[in-house]
């Protein structure tokens, strides 16, 4: 990765992702928008990535957008598939109905003090939700906009000046709870000071696009990384497949290629010639806090070399980010792929 000088930055802003009534809303001045991205980090295995944006809800998820990433190289920042998405320019437009953005390039935020608010929000999030069923994404992204320096963003000046986005208004009335949202705000603003970035924080990814779309982001994980059953490389790259013969087996999980972060058994098929597939974490792995952290896909014979883009894998599910172990039936077949996005204390140590 490599800083992006004021200079390099001037061409452009950060893709981001929103309902195109927002074009209505002037946007701040092009100096203005670019001042939050000074710091960021270019990741080098993500500098060509497809991006498809839906609503969060039209794929089951409880967040403002939903990305379908694909056309990214194994690095510790960026994971192929479905993820959460996150506005953070609320006055830009974007095309978000199935639509695909190529030629897009990624950019972390780990460790960056502008961005510490955000993040932090983002690391309370689940706990909020949690604690208080009724918050849903529309509450988490209005506290996501007022946090944000730029552009600016106060939630009674937009509400008086009939400037919030139509997704959040029904009837002329804020469709979110304000009370609730004032009140997540509030907590951010005076707990994340003490928020320090490190194993297993989350923090926001950006993709780079033209000046005229929105600033916007999904999460990523620090020390996140793509693992692997162990056993035969597809070909290409580093992904591997495993040979299963019809009995009880264990394999090492791999992340990173050399981190032992746990196994993975197959148990026999059963009377309706299932295979319980277990994926189990030691004390240096984990599951990464995102949707569809598992991916496998069965092969009757070998696979080929490219095992495409895992979001496209058979088998998908998600393990909790807190379980130490997580299982998922699967079709008897000859040879299984079986990806997942890790977490690896050990990968930590060489940074």
């Amino acid at each position: 990765m490599g800083k992006h000088s004021f200079l390099s930055l001037m061409g452009f802003l950060l893709l981001s992702f929103m309902y195109l009534s927002a074009c209505e809303n002037p946007g701040n001045s092009l100096e203005e928008s670019v001042a939050p991205y000074l710091e960021l980090d270019a990741i080098a295995e993500a500098s060509n990535t497809t991006i498809t944006v839906n609503r969060g809800q039209t794929v089951g998820l409880d967040s403002y957008f939903a990305f379908d990433i694909s056309n990214v190289n194994d690095n510790k920042f960026v994971r192929e598939g479905l993820t959460e998405g996150w506005c953070l320019e609320w006055n830009k437009p974007i095309s978000q109905n199935n639509d695909v953005h190529r030629g897009i390039e990624l950019y972390s935020t780990y460790g960056s003090q502008t961005w510490k608010s955000a993040n932090y929000l983002m690391n309370i999030k689940n706990e909020l939700k949690a604690n208080d069923p009724s918050i849903t994404y529309k509450e988490i992204q209005v506290a996501l906009w007022s946090l944000i320096e730029t552009p600016e963003f106060n939630l009674d000046k937009v509400l008086a000046n009939n400037k919030m986005p139509s997704r959040l208004m029904t009837n002329g009335q804020p469709n979110f709870n304000v009370s609730k949202t004032k009140g997540i705000i509030n907590k951010v603003r005076s707990e994340s000071a003490d928020f320090n970035y490190g194993f297993g924080s989350e923090f926001f990814v950006f993709a780079r696009t033209g000046e005229k779309l929105q600033n916007g982001g999904h999460t990523s994980t620090k020390c996140g990384e793509t693992a692997w059953s162990d056993g035969t490389e597809y070909g290409q790259g580093w992904a591997t497949y495993t040979s299963y013969d019809g009995t009880n087996k264990t394999v090492e999980l791999y992340a990173g290629q050399t981190y032992k972060v746990g196994t993975v058994e197959f148990s026999a098929p059963d009377s309706d010639n299932m295979v319980n597939i277990t994926i189990t974490m030691n004390t240096t792995g984990g599951f990464q806090n995102v949707a569809e952290n598992v991916k496998i896909q069965d092969y009757s014979s070998t696979p080929p070399n490219n095992p495409g883009g895992r979001g496209n894998f058979d088998h998908k599910a998600t393990a909790p980010s807190n379980a130490t172990s997580f299982s998922v039936k699967v079709p008897n077949n000859n040879f299984y792929g079986v990806h997942v996005d890790a977490l690896s204390s050990e990968s930590c140590d060489d940074d």
